[in-house]
């Protein structure tokens, strides 16, 4: 495995675990947001930031696939877990 695809499913590994986090406290940040009047805000952005998140895994999952197929799992299961998470919240 070479530097830039070891960098990249580090990054992903970390960024997945922060949407974890943020999955486990999304309800109390909800209602936060709600009692402060920004909730259209928040919901936009998390969003966003998901889609975002899920597009760049895709891209650098694709990218370096090209080179290296042995990692097609791992950029699988980030893919996966990232998106499952969306729809149980």
């Amino acid at each position: 495995m070479r530097k830039k695809q070891s960098l990249y499913v580090l990054t992903f590994s970390i960024l997945t675990a922060f949407h974890i986090i943020f999955a486990n406290f999304y309800l109390r940040i909800y209602g936060y947001m709600n009692a402060h009047d920004h909730l259209t805000a928040f919901l936009s952005a998390s969003v966003i930031v998901r889609g975002l998140l899920l597009i760049a895994i895709s891209v650098a999952g694709f990218t370096c696939i090209r080179v290296n197929r042995r990692l097609l799992p791992v950029y699988l299961g980030l893919f996966l877990i990232n998106l499952i998470l969306f729809f149980f919240i």
